[in-house]
C-alpha cells in the first residue's frame, strides 16, 4: 500500500483477501490505484463451492423447484478490470449443478450504461428449475391507479441503458424437449429489443410428449406422431417476431416454411408452409365397423359452437403447398391453398389440386361477420 502525501494518490499493489457472506466464501486478489477521484484496478475473484438453495434460505427467500436437488452447488471464478468509466469481467467460469458457463461481461459509460454480455453454456435442463406442477406461480402486483406504458414503464436509470448480448447453449432441456446448438444475439435499448438466432429440436415423440402433458391422442395409425424434429432460425424486433427458416420432419413428412407475427397489440400473422407428402388418413380417429371415423361424443357443431368473436379477431394470411396429399382414400397432387382471414371474413382462395390426371380449382369462404356464420 503506497500513499503519496503531496498528491493524495493511493496505490495498492497486488493484495489478497477472503470474503465471507452468508456461508459463501470468496478469495479476492486485486491491485489498483486512486488518482484524485479516478479509480483503476484489476484482479481475480474465486468463489468457493456453495449451495444457492441454502443461500436463498438464509436470506428468507426459499425457491421451490421441480427437482429438489437443483440449486445444490455452484462455484465461479473470473478476472475483472475497472476504470473511471468502465468495468469488465473476463475469463468467467461458473458451475451451477451440472451446468458449466463461460463468458465475459462489460459495462461502459456509467451515466448511460452500455452493457456487453457473451455467455456460453454447455447444457442445462430448465425443467428442473421450474416450480412444481402443483404449485401456482404468483404474479407481482403494484399499487396505483394506472399501469405505466412505453418509456414511463421503465425506471429512470434504465431508459438510457443499452445491452448487447450473445448466448450459446450446447443442449437445452425445456418443456420436455431437447434443444441443441442454440445461438442468439440480441440488443436491448431502453424497452426496444431486437435480435436473431437459431436452434435445433432433437428427435422426440409428439405422442409421448402429449401423453406426459395429460393429452391422449388416438389415431387410425397408432404409429404416427412417433417421430419429429426441427431446425429453426428466428428474428425479433420491437413489434415483430418471425421464423425466417423452418425445416421440420413429422414421421415421414418433411415441412419447410416461414412465419411471422407483427403488431402484438393486434397480431397480424403470416404463414407459408411447404409439405412434400402426408397421408392425413393415418392421423384421423380410428374407423368404426362401417369404416367411418369414430366421431367425438356430443352434438354436431353448429353456429352456436363456433367462436365467432375469436374468428373476427383473426388477421391471418397464409399459403400452403403439398406435393402429395392423401385424404379419405384419395391421392391429390400439387395441392395449394391461400388463406386470408380478417375481421371475420375467412377465405381459402384459391384452392388448387391435381386428381388422377385432371385438376380442380375453387375456393371456400366462412362469413363470421354477423351473429350467424355462413
Amino acid at each position: 500500500l503506497t500513499y503519496a502525501l503531496d498528491s493524495g494518490d493511493l496505490r495498492i499493489d497486488q493484495s489478497t483477501a477472503q470474503i465471507n457472506y452468508q456461508g459463501v466464501s470468496a478469495n479476492l486478489s486485486a491491485g489498483g490505484q486512486l488518482v484524485g477521484e479516478s479509480l483503476t484496478g484489476s484482479g481475480n475473484i474465486d468463489v468457493d463451492t456453495f449451495s444457492p438453495r441454502k443461500l436463498l434460505e438464509s436470506l428468507d427467500s426459499e425457491l421451490a423447484t421441480t427437482d429438489p436437488d437443483a440449486l445444490s452447488t455452484a462455484e465461479a471464478s473470473f478476472d475483472f478490470m475497472l476504470s473511471p468509466d468502465a468495468i469488465s469481467i473476463s475469463q468467467l467460469t461458473a458451475v451451477l449443478d451440472d451446468t458449466r458457463i463461460n463468458g465475459t461481461v462489460s459495462v461502459a459509460g456509467f451515466d448511460a450504461p452500455a452493457v456487453e454480455i457473451q455467455l456460453k453454456v454447455d447444457e442445462i435442463d430448465l425443467d428442473r428449475y421450474l416450480p412444481p406442477a402443483d404449485q401456482s406461480v404468483g404474479s407481482a402486483t403494484s399499487s396505483g391507479d394506472a399501469t405505466a406504458t412505453g418509456d414511463d414503464a421503465l425506471p429512470e436509470a434504465l431508459r438510457d441503458l443499452t445491452v448487447r448480448g450473445e448466448l450459446g447453449v450446447g443442449r437445452l432441456g425445456v418443456a420436455g424437449l431437447t434443444i441443441s446448438d442454440f445461438s442468439a444475439a440480441a440488443r436491448l435499448a431502453g424497452d426496444q429489443l431486437t435480435g436473431s438466432g437459431r436452434f435445433d429440436i432433437e428427435k422426440f415423440s409428439p405422442r409421448t410428449l402429449l401423453a406426459s402433458q395429460g393429452t391422449e391422442v388416438t389415431t387410425a395409425d397408432p404409429d404416427v406422431l412417433s417421430n419429429a424434429e426441427a431446425s429453426v432460425a428466428f428474428a425479433l424486433s420491437p413489434n415483430t417476431i418471425s421464423i425466417s427458416e423452418l425445416n421440420a420432419v413429422l414421421d415421414d413428412t418433411r415441412i419447410t416454411g416461414t412465419a411471422s407475427i407483427a403488431d402484438f397489440d393486434a397480431p397480424a400473422v403470416t404463414i407459408r408452409l411447404n409439405v412434400d407428402e402426408i397421408d392425413l388418413d393415418r392421423y384421423l380417429a380410428p374407423a368404426d365397423e362401417s369404416g367411418r371415423p369414430v366421431a367425438a361424443s356430443g352434438d354436431a357443431p353448429g353456429d352456436d359452437d363456433l367462436p365467432l368473436e375469436s374468428l373476427r379477431e383473426l388477421n391471418v394470411r397464409g399459403d400452403l403447398g403439398i406435393d402429395t396429399l392423401r385424404v379419405v382414400g384419395l391421392t391429390l397432387g400439387d395441392f395449394s391453398a391461400s388463406l386470408n382471414a380478417r375481421n371475420g371474413d375467412i377465405r381459402f382462395d384459391p384452392i388448387r389440386l391435381a386428381l388422377y390426371g385432371g385438376s380442380l380449382a375453387g375456393d371456400l369462404r366462412l362469413d363470421a361477420t354477423s351473429d350467424t356464420a355462413k
